[in-house]
């Protein structure tokens, strides 16, 4: 039996009412109900329909983040659950309209009206249960409004269609028409402490309904009670038997139970929550991720659970253990519920983390306001929440190990002193000899949970095979609300999120009249502005419908909440971004000049220029003539690939004008080298721009971006005849050209190619290849390449052309050994040792280790190379001359321009002479610095105009002046 008590009638504990045959009173639809119905409607509900309207009644939360419990106040709050199935019971009359009719009557005639009897001796009995006395006139109006709100929930539930053709009255399902007893039967469930108090609700109904309602059950309720069947629970092994087919006809309930005990793995998240205001400052909301907690939530579900079915129980903890309040808020807060309901798993993330510090976490580390990833952390925090103190892993096993289950921890792939790697958490259960693991994998600022696992294949189990095995019908309920559909609709015993949102949200994607009413009911009953939804959660149907519907409910309210730029990028690759902008109200946040959004929108499809230069004359009529607006703008996209193709690809359209009156050319230009790709849309947005191709500076301020491209090169050397390559070819020198793109080619017979189609008369141009030399020279893979070569055409020509010297200077340089010189050098001229001319400009290089290199070939002499190093030196003393007469010329410069402004300052000053401040200061550094090549003070002032004497003069004149 399943110990898993703690939470008022668990799911398990709901065995053996299959004589209830009404599927919206039996108690797994009613649990159900309150966890998907309920909640939905609570949240999201428009306030003014009845089944909200009666919900809010039923049920209430302190914050819409909790999930509703049933109310202890009102009418509702004070009904039993015998009288909660009375009043299920009085929905259902046929007469209800008449019965309703009759009680108004009565209250306003104050006498008694026959007809109202029914619903007059309910309220009666109400009013003997009521705590506290209660007016009876207040009780039977009561009565009357739940009444009516259940009548009007049953009818709106199917909204009748008349065709204007056939004249014909066909309803159409918005929902069950049977959801005044479902959402009856999910309080009822809800307040029920024990099996007998649900039995009391049915027992209410079976005892006020009618002989036809009677035949909903196959047995009467009254004769159910038995001691043997309030111990009748679903167990673990009944489960199990269920999934291997060893139950004989299981009934609908037995498998609508399997499949609500899915196992549900743990998932990471972020938990958002508002921290608590101080100095009277505004609450601030924020997020913290929860992967370390979750490890944790991970951990116990696998020691608490006897299997794969989500079920928590105490008793396979040791007995000590069993009582531990943290524990048993944790069991009592996930019976029933998913491990991975956002609201439940906040309040679990508030157990151990948050921003409130608690007594017991001093040893946790926290990254912000959740627990940091370590595997110290997850060790500190199993102790707190199991009250133990165990120093180790190996300890926390045996504490938490009892007579059913042994609990045990491996750690593996452990680094930095116990934060990282991965703890293997094994459970194995002594009963059945059968174990179950998860791995916990610790990183660097993140902590996932594995896939849980077993020694025996089977236990872990796909709802579809369930279906297969037992021919389960997926498309009737209750099995509907597991086994999805795409049908557009909605269905409110799914949670409503994800699919079935964007599946309510298909329905504004139907055109027949059906479809246009139903969607008038959905808005009726659903407040979309209260959904929030990611754009990733939109499939891409949805984004579609939404495109076509942006200027309708419910997707106003979506666009509201979702970030442009975000939506934007999920609607473009539906190729319906122009449609939804053409939708799309004006006021949406994506249509402003500094938004994000506005990126993708011009940068998607042929129309996207023009649908920006429609929107910014919308603002603004004279936008291009708008300088700050026009930059503004530039600075946004100019970075953007997409965006500049397609200026690009538009030579003439009015925001390419704009920029090119506002945006400096040479800008304008490196964007065009960098981004488009398609040489041939460079050279057709060219030709609509002769005045470029004719100035020589504007085809250089294209080169230098194009030059850095693969793509581009590769083209100049295959074919330079081409019509973008000539433009080049034409204005910029070729040996320029080739020593921007060699490092780009890469290829000796590729630069030999390219030379014989560009230049024919390349060989015999005298001064062209010492150019090409002078130019390449400095390039390690050329001269690779050309060192490899020494036979190649390309390489003798220049040979022929360029002094040996430097091409010794140059190899060397590159990196070239001495004998792969010499060897080049034979292979060129094997009498190069006897060139008199080659070895005396080798002893006379400046690189010293060049001629050190060679000095064992070329037999240098001691008396040269000694008159090599003295002329070495005074070239040294010469050099360090030039550099300190540099270094006074500029001190005296700095000296003059100094004084210069100090007198222009002056002669803003009444009274004062500009030339009586300057020429004090003049006569000052005079006297302490020498000119620079001249001793004569005279000659240093005559060159700015004065002679000393006047100098002289004046700076004393002031200096008395002073004085006095």
């Amino acid at each position: 039996m399943f110990a898993c008590s703690l939470h008022p009638l668990p799911l398990s504990s709901l065995r053996g009412f299959e004589f209830v045959e009404k599927d919206a009173l039996h108690p797994m639809v009613g649990r159900f109900a309150s966890q998907t119905v309920v909640k939905t409607l609570y949240k999201y509900g428009q306030l003014g329909h009845p089944l909200v309207r009666t919900i809010k009644k039923m049920f209430y939360t302190h914050t819409l983040q909790e999930n509703p419990q049933h109310s202890i106040i009102g009418f509702y709050g004070a009904r039993t659950p015998s009288e909660l199935g009375w009043l299920a019971a009085l929905s259902q009359r046929g007469d209800l309209k008449g019965l309703i009719k009759a009680a108004k009557k009565c209250l306003s005639s104050y006498s008694y009206v026959k007809d109202a009897y029914p619903l007059v001796k309910y309220a009666q009995q109400c009013n003997r249960s009521q705590s506290k006395p209660v007016p009876f006139r207040s009780t039977v109006a009561e009565v009357i409004a739940a009444l009516s709100d259940l009548s009007l929930i049953k009818k709106k539930a199917t909204p009748i269609f008349h065709n204007k053709d056939t004249k014909e009255a066909t309803p159409l399902m918005l929902y069950s028409p049977d959801m005044p007893l479902v959402i009856l039967s999910a309080l009822a469930v809800d307040k029920a402490q024990t099996k007998a108090e649900y039995l009391e609700f049915i027992k209410g109904f079976y005892d006020h309904c009618t002989d036809e309602q009677k035949k909903w059950f196959s047995v009467d309720p009254n004769n159910i009670g038995t001691k043997e069947w309030l111990e009748l629970w679903y167990t673990n092994e009944d489960y199990k038997k269920l999934w291997d087919d060893n139950i004989s006809n299981p009934s609908t309930w037995d498998l609508f139970f399997a499949c609500a005990q899915q196992n549900d793995p743990i998932r990471w998240g972020y938990v958002t929550f508002t921290l608590p205001s101080k100095d009277k400052a505004p609450p601030k909301e924020v997020q913290s991720g929860d992967c370390c907690e979750a490890a944790i939530w991970g951990i116990l579900q696998l020691i608490l659970s006897p299997g794969f079915d989500s079920v928590y129980t105490l008793s396979l903890l040791p007995k000590e253990l069993q009582s531990k309040s943290l524990i048993k808020k944790f069991v009592e807060r996930f019976a029933d519920h998913s491990i991975n309901d956002p609201e439940l798993r906040k309040q679990q993330f508030f157990e151990i983390s948050g921003p409130e510090i608690k007594p017991g976490r001093e040893k946790f580390e926290y990254d912000g306001y959740g627990l940091s990833a370590s595997i110290k952390n997850i060790l500190n925090a199993l102790n707190y929440m199991f009250e133990l103190d165990a120093k180790d892993f190996n300890e926390l096993g045996e504490k938490l190990s009892s007579e059913k289950q042994l609990v045990s921890f491996t750690i593996t792939d452990e680094c930095f002193e116990n934060i990282y790697g991965t703890i293997v958490v094994t459970v194995e259960d002594l009963q059945n000899n059968k174990k179950r693991m998860v791995p916990i994998n610790v990183g660097f600022r993140h902590v996932g949970v594995g896939s849980t696992k077993s020694e025996h294949n089977g236990e872990l189990h796909d709802l579809e095979q369930l279906s297969e095995k037992y021919s389960i019908d997926k498309t009737a309920f209750p099995f509907s609300v597991y086994f999805y559909k795409k049908t557009p609709g909605i269905n409110l015993f799914r949670p409503f999120a994800g699919k079935e949102l964007n599946n309510t949200y298909l329905l504004w994607g139907e055109k027949d009249e059906r479809a246009v009413l139903l969607r008038k009911n959905v808005l009726q009953l659903i407040d979309f502005k209260k959904v929030f939804c990611t754009c990733n959660e939109l499939n891409s149907g949805v984004v579609k419908v939404l495109a076509k519907c942006a200027d309708k409910s419910p997707f106003t309210e979506l666009i509201a909440q979702i970030g442009a730029t975000e939506l934007v990028e999920k609607i473009r690759p539906c190729g319906a971004l122009l449609p939804f902008l053409t939708k799309v109200h004006l006021s949406w946040s994506g249509f402003k000049e500094d938004s994000d959004a506005l990126i993708g929108v011009i940068c998607h499809g042929s129309d996207g220029l023009d649908f920006l230069a429609k929107y910014l004359a919308r603002q603004n009529s004279n936008w291009s003539q708008d300088k700050v607006l026009v930059e503004k703008l530039w600075k946004l996209w100019f970075w953007r690939s997409d965006f500049i193709n397609m200026l690009a690809g538009k030579p003439g359209h009015e925001l390419v004008s704009a920029f090119m009156t506002f945006i400096p050319r040479p800008l304008f230009l490196k964007n065009l080298g960098f981004y488009v790709h398609d040489l041939g849309l460079l050279v057709r947005f060219l030709n609509k721009r002769n005045e470029w191709k004719n100035d020589k500076t504007a085809v250089k301020e294209l080169w230098y971006p194009l030059c850095l491209r693969n793509d581009f090169v590769g083209s100049l050397y295959k074919n330079p005849e081409s019509e973008l390559c000539s433009l080049f070819i034409k204005f910029i020198p070729l040996t320029e050209i080739i020593r921007d793109t060699f490092d780009k080619i890469k290829d000796f017979e590729g630069l030999f190619q390219f030379l014989n189609k560009s230049k024919s008369d390349w060989k015999s141009d005298k001064l062209f290849l010492p150019q090409l030399w002078d130019k390449l020279s400095w390039n390690k893979i050329f001269l690779g390449d050309f060192l490899a070569n020494p036979e190649h055409e390309l390489t003798q020509s220049l040979m022929a052309s360029v002094p040996l010297i430097l091409v010794v200077e140059a190899l060397w340089r590159s990196g070239a050994g001495v004998q792969a010189i010499m060897q080049f050098l034979e292979k060129h001229n094997p009498e190069w040792k006897k060139d008199d001319g080659l070895i005396k400009e080798i002893q006379n290089s400046y690189d010293y280790k060049l001629r050190e290199a060679f000095a064992p070939i070329i037999k240098i002499t001691q008396k040269k190379a000694s008159d090599l190093l003295k002329k070495r030196e005074w070239l040294l003393k010469e050099r360090a001359r030039e550099l300190e007469l540099k270094q006074r010329v500029c001190n005296y410069n700095q000296i003059i321009n100094t004084t210069s402004l100090i007198a222009e300052a002056c002669s803003w000053v009444p009274g004062f002479s500009s030339y009586a401040l300057a020429w004090r200061f003049g006569s000052l550094f005079c006297q302490g610095v020498k000119p620079v090549g001249v001793d004569s003070t005279v000659q240093k002032t005559a060159c700015l105009g004065l002679s000393a004497w006047q100098a002289w003069y004046v700076s004393n004149w002031f200096l008395k002046s002073l004085q006095k």
